[in-house]
Formats: structure tokens, sequence, C-alpha cells
């Protein structure tokens, strides 16, 4: 999939959404910063990542996933049908409520990382910075140029737009159903509507992701090749893969290749259930790629062809 093609076809889309899509298509006219990055952004927007990936390679290669995190949970709460929409622009995960939604335990962390930044850099935006942040950490993981974009504006506590405010608790991705049972019903369902929401290709007559939607929300789930889960932050703990600082194909491999069967479940709670195989772990939203036949052909192409 080309990147011109997603600039046409994702228009209703927060620009950070496709952080993860973008790094998978080939670009080009690509520009080192002098670090092994090859982001493709505006002249001015060189330095900032070039800062970034400064401070990244000296610290732990934990910051790296951390600050896709940050990227990604910026935008996750985005939904195209409502007022306000939510998503990356306005920078809200710096403020409240989003600073203090459970779903984001723990970025407190890669914001502080980045303030240097933005106090060397104080014409960028927060919602800049943080997108292009997690650009460049995929890029230093080893994904393709991503195209970076800005533009973005913050918000602020007193701004009277409705369309300026940023959302409430409970419009993050959900990782499990409560009370839904292997292999996940409940999930499923859950998952088109979820990308429906994000502005996805929907097909209502049928209630499901239509192409190229359903084969994006699978690749954006690719996002877990990178990171781990820890309990005190989400109530889960494990990896995806063996290389979480790699960004590869190897989360679909994993979950093509191993058979995560039902007795995998580990003794948690209902919300927080996990399957652990061989010292790696998956959450029900991960397995709902390998369990459902229309996501399990797209997760075996992509195992298969990195």
């Amino acid at each position: 999939v080309s990147v011109l093609y997603w600039m046409r076809v994702t228009k209703a889309l927060p620009s950070i959404l496709l952080i993860l899509l973008a790094s998978l298509c080939n670009g080009s006219s690509t520009e080192n910063v002098g670090t092994g990055i090859r982001v493709l952004f505006k002249a001015q927007y060189k330095p900032v990542a070039e800062m970034v990936s400064g401070r990244l390679h000296e610290a732990l290669p934990t910051m790296m996933p951390l600050i896709v995190r940050l990227g990604w949970q910026s935008s996750a709460n985005y939904n195209k049908h409502l007022i306000p929409r939510g998503g990356t622009n306005g920078g809200c995960i710096r403020m409240l409520p989003g600073s203090t939604d459970p779903a984001n335990t723990g970025l407190d962390v890669a914001r502080a990382f980045l303030e240097p930044v933005k106090e060397a850099n104080p014409w960028i935006t927060y919602a800049d910075l943080y997108t292009l942040a997690a650009n460049t950490a995929l890029e230093m993981m080893g994904s393709l140029p991503i195209y970076f974009t800005p533009g973005r504006v913050d918000y602020t506590d007193t701004d009277p737009d409705p369309n300026s405010k940023c959302v409430p608790h409970g419009r993050m991705p959900k990782k499990h159903i409560a009370g839904d049972p292997y292999p996940f019903p409940q999930g499923i369902d859950y998952f088109h509507h979820k990308f429906k929401e994000l502005g996805f290709p929907f097909d209502h007559s049928k209630g499901v992701l239509r192409e190229p939607g359903l084969r994006a929300a699978v690749a954006l789930m690719g996002g877990h090749t990178v990171g781990g889960m820890h309990f005190h932050v989400s109530g889960n703990n494990g990896n995806w893969t063996t290389m979480p600082f790699a960004f590869n194909n190897e989360y679909f491999s994993i979950l093509n290749d191993m058979a995560w069967p039902a007795s995998s479940a580990s003794n948690r709670t209902d919300l927080d259930l996990q399957y652990e195989e061989d010292k790696l772990t998956m959450l029900p939203v991960d397995l709902l790629l390998k369990l459902h036949p229309e996501l399990a052909v797209i997760t075996a192409e992509f195992a298969e062809n990195e």
C-alpha cells in the first residue's frame, strides 16, 4: 500500500493513528538525520527529530516502546462520530482528563522524557511533538521511513469551541470484553466497531470492516511487536515477542505459529485475562487475529512476509 494511497483514503483519521501503518509503507525522498533516523518531514522539524533520537540513544531501550505507546494512546480515543472527536489534535494526553485516564498509566514518564525537547523547541506543539517522537522511536527500532505531517494544535482549558475539548475517560480500546469466553465472539464484533469509530472503512450492511480497513486494522495491531506488558500499568505482565525493541513481523509469526489454546489462559481476573505459551504472552484482543478466519488469513500473510 503506497503512502499516497493512504493519504487519500484516510483523511478522516487523526494523523498519528497512521504511524504504524505508515511504517509499513515504502517512502521516497527520505533524509537521514544523522542518527539512523529516516523521517520524512519539513526541514524545520529535523532538529527536533535529532534531539529526540539523541535522547533515546542515551536512555534505556524500554523508552522507545513507551514513546510509541504515548503516540498511540494520544490518538486511540478518537471517534469520528462524536463531538468532541478526541485523538491527537489538542495534545490532550498531557492535561485533564487524559493525563489521569487509567488507560494512560505510566505515560507521565514518557511526557517528562520529552519535556526538555519541548523546552528547547517551544514553537512545536505537544501534539506534534508526541507524534514526531513516536515516529522517531519506531524508525530507531527498524521501521521503514514514516511521513510526518505537522499542524496539530494544543488545546487549553479555556477554549470555548466544543470541538476543542478533551474527551472523558472510557473511550480507549478495550483489551477484553467482560464475560466474553474463548474464542471471544463479542470481542470480534467490538474489534470491527472500534475501528469503525476510528474512521476505518466499514460495511454498514454487514456490520464489519471492509477493505482496505480490515487489513489496516490487523496491521495496526502489529504495534504489539514492540514493548511489553507491566502489571502495575495494565494488570497484565509479559512480552508479546522475543525481541521487544525491534519493529518487525515477529508478533504475527508468534500468533500464527503457536497454538494459543484456551488452556493457555493464566489464572487472572476476567478483565486482566492473558494467555501464556513458551514464556510469551497474548491478550484476548491479540488472539482475535488468530481465532477468527477473516483476521487469521491476514495474520498468516503478515507472518510470512515482513
